[in-house]
């Protein structure tokens, strides 16, 4: 009998599926105990901007951010947004320069430090899965190395929706572009009555599955909440189901917050956050279909010798390939990855990089193991590479296994004095020695990459 997941697989198969994420997918990517308030949670992110108030008008007192900072702390849905729109207004949102810096200052440089989940995101996106986010950071667009859209791109948004281009679609408003940030009372309004963001927003809903990636509260904000009372308004007898990914232990509290006049399914990833990528991973790998059943031939005449049974070929044993690459380079990472799927597609490939993982394992044991049983090392090369000194011991590693076999390909992300290293000894890709950066069209350069891979593993390419 098919699961839940079973359901929304075959959805991701069929290209129905669009991924919104939310606050919890940033977070995990950039957890960091030490950053207190966090801004990527928009409890932190009212804190700070408490605090920014403070500082820049004379006449607010200790009394006044006291009470603001009761009012976040309460997590009560109206008195959050009240404090939002006092920071707003505070900071001549969503056009003053106050209201500008202190966005910017709030999220530049916050670093990645497991980016495991939006890669499986990235992975799921080359596929043709949409990513929408109701976050205002940067942090998929870091990884995956796709350009921001907004709610004010409608015309953009819609090439997305029809496949023409890839993006990241910021439901609320993108940092880098403060007008089109949703925060406090005013901009909710706003963006309820605006009909283009509305009409997206409903045609998704009507055409694609939804499914709901790290969101939790996230669905009760003024935007998502109004959504699905329009969905259980239009859609009470639907045969359609939507998803909401959650931990095991959250499933059947959050199923009871969603009637089934919304269609809104709760799906358990697993019983920690730590299984939310490999439970993503593995909606991007759809299994394979069964194997028709073997045809028996015909008994032979009397007297007759038996028919001569051919041997069957041995079957094709994938290349193990490993990818090393900076923390900074992991959406480079994920665009290799997406160009050399037609490779792991067809048997040739099987790539492992740290992504792959498994919670709980010791890292830098796995990452040998993993070397030590390549065929193939490509080493992403930038200049973060370069000053990664771990990274150098893992390429250092790679290295001295070519005695035994194993190929070492450097591959040219940007510019950097990477000839002077020990990887100058090695011919790098893109074959013709310029970087991926400095290409006219990226995707063809990560093309050319993949073409160079193959003839080294196929006499079709070889000869071709």
């Amino acid at each position: 009998m098919p699961t839940l997941a079973d359901d929304l697989r075959a959805d991701i198969a069929r290209g129905q599926a669009v991924f919104i994420c939310g606050i919890g997918v940033s977070a995990s990517a950039t957890r960091d105990p030490a950053r207190s308030p966090d801004p990527i949670t928009w409890q932190g992110l009212l804190r700070l901007g408490v605090s920014e108030c403070r500082k820049l008008v004379p006449d607010l007192d200790e009394a006044w951010e006291r009470r603001r900072e009761e009012a976040i702390a309460s997590l009560d849905l109206d008195e959050m947004l009240s404090a939002a729109e006092l920071v707003s207004r505070k900071l001549d949102a969503p056009r003053g320069g106050d209201f500008r810096r202190w966005l910017r200052e709030c999220f530049s440089g916050i670093p990645i430090v497991d980016p495991s989940v939006p890669e499986a995101l990235a992975a799921l996106a080359a596929l043709g899965a949409p990513l929408f986010t109701t976050n205002y950071d940067d942090v998929l667009e870091r990884v995956t190395g796709l350009p921001a859209l907004t709610q004010k791109d409608p015309a953009d948004v819609e090439r997305v929706l029809r496949g023409e281009e890839r993006a990241i679609v910021h439901m609320h408003g993108f940092y880098k572009r403060p007008e089109t940030v949703v925060l406090g009372i005013r901009s909710y309004e706003d963006l309820l009555r605006d009909p283009s963001a509305q009409a997206i927003q409903r045609a998704v809903r009507t055409l694609r599955t939804l499914v709901f990636v790290g969101v939790g509260q996230g669905l009760e904000d003024p935007n998502l909440g109004s959504l699905l009372a329009w969905s259980r308004e239009i859609f009470a007898g639907s045969e359609t189901r939507h998803y909401l990914l959650c931990r095991t232990s959250e499933r059947a509290a959050l199923q009871a917050k969603h009637p089934t006049s919304e269609r809104l399914y709760a799906v358990s990833y697993g019983d920690a956050y730590s299984d939310l990528a490999p439970f993503l991973r593995s909606l991007a790998s759809p299994a394979a279909p069964p194997s028709p059943p073997p045809v028996t031939p015909p008994p032979p005449p009397n007297n007759a010798p038996p028919p001569a049974v051919a041997a069957s070929p041995a079957p094709r044993v994938p290349v193990p390939v490993v990818i090393l690459h900076a923390p900074e380079d992991a959406g480079a990472s994920t665009e290799l990855r997406t160009a050399l799927t037609p490779l792991v597609q067809a048997g040739i490939l099987a790539l492992w990089s740290e992504v792959d993982i498994d919670p709980g394992a010791t890292r830098e044991a796995v990452i040998t193991r993993k070397i030590g049983e390549a065929a193939l090392v490509l080493i992403l090369v930038s200049a973060s590479s370069i000053a990664a000194e771990p990274l150098r011991a893992q390429w250092l590693l790679a290295m001295s296994g070519q005695v035994s076999g194993t190929k070492v390909v450097p591959v040219l992300l940007a510019p950097s004095l990477w000839a002077i290293t020990e990887l100058g000894a090695l011919k790098p890709l893109p074959a013709d020695g310029s970087d991926i950066a400095s290409a006219r069209s990226r995707d063809r350069a990560w093309q050319s990459v993949a073409e160079s891979v193959l003839r080294l593993y196929t006499k079709a390419g070889a000869s071709a």
